[in-house]
């Protein structure tokens, strides 16, 4: 069997679950909304790692971003999710088939990531985009240095 970690596959099951919410997201907030959920604990000491600890996390977000893209593609192509084009760039919503699919998954990781997301969303709405994906880079050089 195939290892299912770290794929497009494994991206577009989280991509459904932060979209759930009924949100309009791009890939560069998903992707963001995506590691702050992942790995809570590096923004705050009361959460925990979803996937568990890794000191060199930070250097998971670039990979991440890609595997976004891919993940959006797949899934807009699957009819799961739908593109919507705005002056701020495009944005993606799930389709009825979508909510569907994503109300239909049913385990522990899909439960204690989809209770992480509203800290996430809140981290990031508190700070600001671009300044989360800065923490996330200048902390992704303090971790390769060390």
């Amino acid at each position: 069997m195939s290892d299912v970690f770290n794929t497009v596959f494994e991206m577009s099951l989280r991509v459904i679950l932060l979209l759930s919410d009924g949100a309009s997201r791009g890939c560069d907030e998903l992707a963001t909304i995506d590691f702050v959920t992942t790995y809570s604990r590096g923004f705050s000491e009361d959460q925990v790692n979803v996937n568990g600890d890794n000191r060199f996390m930070y250097s998971e977000y670039e990979a991440r971003c890609e595997l976004v893209k891919s993940a959006v593609k797949d899934l807009v192509l699957k009819g799961l999710i739908a593109p919507k084009f705005s002056s701020e760039g495009y944005t993606y919503k799930l389709t009825d088939a979508g909510r569907g699919f994503s109300t239909a998954m049913s385990s522990e990781y899909a439960s204690d990531y989809s209770k992480a997301i509203p800290f996430a969303i809140t981290y990031i709405e508190e700070h600001g985009l671009k300044a989360v994906i800065k923490e996330i880079n200048r902390n992704k050089k303090r971790t390769v240095k060390r």
